[in-house]
């Protein structure tokens, strides 16, 4: 939004709930000349192999500019040799794998020239107001339309670079070994065949219910949360098709893992969910 570049939507593939490559492929071919990059999310932070896609991408257009959003995925302090995007990109902030309430950072391409950008006024209020705008949008499924304001904080961290990845490596390790025991929880007490496969499995853990809206309403009455995410983003931050991505929204639910949660909660949460499951069989 900052670099006012305007993007298309291209829908995700069911089985790996990425965004699609044949479909992705087929629309860069017919509009190559408009396209600059592509921005892969990493679905759920799975990191399975997405090199042949990034290569072919590369083969259909040499320039293209490719960026690999591993947001969610457990981030990464060393940086690949062989790196096949241009850019790869890491979150430490709320609600990521790793939460620090703070802070993120990118892999160049080793090839690449560094432009830092120049850091910018920056207003609480703005992105309070930015983030409340894009939420009740997804909400009601309406156009957002953005309007430029001073939301992007790009002040110092507080500390060297090598401290902040020092940091970031030791909270992987820890937050790793919490999310392995509450899934673990979750796998073991609710049907195998609602759940995600492990790969998915790392950010939060994720099932596909029947009547989700229900399933929410109750852990909320039972004073426990889970989430519901992602939207299909299509008509609502840009053009482009998603009906994979639609279908999956109406049945995911995500099971809290992090630190915020413990094994006693995510057990209840696990029985809850096993009952209304069964309920619908």
């Amino acid at each position: 939004m900052k670099a006012e570049r305007a993007f298309e939507f291209v829908d995700i593939d069911d089985d790996t709930f990425g965004m699609s490559p044949t479909l992705t492929l087929r629309r860069l071919r017919q509009i190559s000349s408009d396209v600059a990059g592509v921005l892969y999310v990493r679905p759920y932070g799975a990191m399975n192999d997405v090199s042949a896609f990034f290569l072919e991408l590369r083969s259909e257009k040499a320039d293209i500019v490719l960026i690999d959003d591993c947001c969610l995925a457990p981030p990464q302090t060393v940086q690949l040799k062989a790196q096949l995007v241009d850019l790869v990109l890491y979150s430490t902030g709320y609600a990521k794998y790793v939460d620090l309430g703070f802070g993120g950072y990118g892999f160049l391409r080793a090839d690449l020239d560094e432009k830092l950008a120049k850091p910018e006024n920056f207003e609480r209020h703005d992105l309070d107001e930015l983030t409340w705008d894009y939420k009740n949008a997804i909400q009601l499924g309406h156009e957002f339309r953005y309007q430029d304001s001073d939301w992007l904080d790009l002040s110092p961290l507080g500390m060297s670079v090598e401290s902040y990845l020092s940091l970031v490596a030791n909270a992987v390790i820890a937050a790793t070994s919490h999310k392995r025991q509450l899934n673990e929880i979750y796998r073991s007490h609710l049907q195998s065949e609602i759940q995600l496969s492990q790969v998915f499995q790392w950010w939060r853990f994720n099932v596909l219910v029947p009547n989700k809206k229900e399933l929410l309403d109750l852990l909320i009455k039972e004073g426990l949360f889970a989430s519901s995410h992602y939207a299909a983003l299509n008509g609502i931050f840009g053009p482009g098709e998603g009906v994979n991505a639609k279908r999956v929204q109406k049945n995911i639910v995500n099971f809290f893992n992090d630190f915020h949660f413990d094994g006693q909660r995510a057990l209840r949460v696990a029985q809850l969910t096993y009952q209304h499951v069964r309920a619908y069989s």
